[in-house]
């Protein structure tokens, strides 16, 4: 099996999302969500067979330090709150955290601060993938492939700017950068030096990773992490 996520823009699309994706054929025990802890998902839910957290099994909010509080709807859902999401800086987890890839928990965690939510399907075969992507996307959901894009091209113009300070351009050295900087943005990695995670940062970008462009974007990371952590505790 294989795991289709879809970022919605706000709980009532990801409602959306999961009746269609039920509708369609597919099992509660396949469908996950996350989304903030104070979401509530109306009582008309109930019309289509049964409320959303009571086929799903909705646990109680878990407070996740830096994040607030979430639920976590489904097994893959509740595994991801228990080992990954939030994970205190330097805390060691796995290449993939219950097949998701840790550089996609990062989109995650700001999906739900900005109030959006996350839904994740265990699809069993490849038809079963390109079913969940389509009626995601029809509900309003967004493959979190998009979203790094987005968000990409967001900072983008930032680090031009910083190279272009040291005398440098981005455009020969984007590739690698970019995953230099993405890669500091694991749960794994958060607040720790290169060397001290250099193992696990070369299980994750093999070739990349040697490279000088690499180590650059990755300091670069890191203290986008901070001044991102640095304006949420100002405001």
């Amino acid at each position: 099996m294989s795991t289709v996520t879809g970022i919605c823009p706000s709980a009532g699309e990801a409602e959306n999302a999961m009746r269609a994706l039920e509708a369609h054929g597919f099992e509660h025990r396949q469908l996950n969500l996350l989304a903030r802890g104070e979401t509530s998902f109306p009582v008309h839910a109930k019309q289509a067979g049964a409320a959303l957290g009571g086929y799903l099994g909705l646990s109680a909010a878990t407070l996740i330090p830096g994040l607030g509080p979430v639920l976590g709807m489904g097994k893959l859902a509740s595994g991801l709150i228990g080992v990954a999401l939030g994970t205190a800086a330097g805390a060691a987890v796995g290449r993939h955290t219950h097949g998701i890839p840790n550089e996609d928990l990062y989109f995650y965690e700001e999906a739900l601060r900005d109030g959006r939510a996350v839904v994740l399907v265990d699809a069993r075969d490849a038809t079963q993938e390109t079913q969940a992507r389509n009626l995601i996307e029809r509900a309003g959901g967004r493959p979190v492939g998009a979203t790094r894009r987005e968000w990409w091209q967001a900072v983008r113009q930032g680090e031009r700017e910083h190279l272009h300070s040291l005398g440098r351009r981005l455009e020969p050295i984007e590739e690698g950068y970019r995953s230099g900087f993405e890669a500091a943005l694991h749960p794994t990695t958060r607040g720790r030096e290169y060397d001290q995670v250099a193992d696990y940062v070369e299980t994750c970008y093999p070739g990349p990773c040697r490279s000088e462009e690499f180590r650059a974007g990755y300091e670069r990371g890191q203290d986008y992490f901070r001044r991102r952590n640095a304006a949420r505790e100002a405001e």
